[in-house]
């Protein structure tokens, strides 16, 4: 009795865990064709800048430094600005209907919980990751590894920077207002690819030889967590 006891409760979780993986498979497929339209826009500024710019040293998402906006003829860079709108808008607000999904399985209503914020955490990165990973690589193919560790940071950095402002809608919507943490972004991707003091400022070295925007994003990135997670909290499941 205790064995078959055991193989139930194994039974059950993994169960439990198919259900959880199915439920991202489902996110990432629900609604393909307006994310495969965002992308499809998004392919001549990838080609444009792989195929047909002289060779960078920097990720395509990475902000540029100042002499590189210096000689361009539009106020802000378009692909590292593209990169973070497309990022974002892809994603289609998934992960945050994610996180406010109510558990229909469920009789009787449960505060909201830990396990469901970290598991939308992941959803979050596993997203960035994918979105981003991809470019890393044909990058690499494209213009080579000459310059891979400037390269590696900037990828960190894109990527990080798309996550906060994930974080950043999420909180919006948890808020009621959605429309006002899209247009936040937004404003901050154009800083992010245009304004020469603030490239500067998140491209300077701190002690350790550590780059600002790294820094400032960690601390950024745990007052997020910690505000998006307290809104959570206060969500009731109906």
């Amino acid at each position: 009795m205790l064995a078959i006891g055991g193989f139930i409760r194994v039974v059950i979780g993994w169960c439990k865990k198919m259900h959880k993986g199915n439920r991202w498979l489902f996110y990432l497929r629900d609604r393909w064709p307006f994310r495969l339209a965002i992308l499809v826009v998004y392919l001549p500024v990838i080609g444009r800048y792989l195929f047909m710019e002289d060779p960078q040293t920097r990720f395509l998402g990475m902000m540029p430094t100042p002499m590189e906006r210096s000689v361009s003829p539009v106020p802000f860079d378009m692909v590292s600005f593209t990169f973070l709108t497309v990022g974002l808008l892809a994603a289609l607000g998934q992960p945050t209907a994610y996180l406010l999904e109510d558990d229909w399985m469920a009789y009787i209503r449960k505060p909201r919980g830990w396990n469901r914020y970290l598991r939308y955490l992941g959803f979050t990165v596993g997203y960035c990751l994918l979105f981003s990973l991809p470019q890393l690589i044909l990058q690499l193919l494209v213009k080579g590894n000459g310059h891979l560790r400037v390269v590696i940071e900037g990828f960190a950095c894109a990527t990080w920077t798309v996550f906060l402002l994930m974080l950043v809608v999420c909180m919006a919507a948890l808020a009621g207002n959605a429309v006002v943490g899209y247009m936040v972004c937004l404003i901050f991707a154009f800083l992010y690819s245009s304004l020469a003091p603030v490239q500067s400022l998140l491209m300077s070295r701190a002690p350790l030889s550590l780059p600002v925007w790294a820094i400032l994003y960690a601390i950024v990135t745990v007052g997020l967590f910690f505000v998006d997670y307290r809104m959570f909290k206060r969500c009731e499941i109906l």
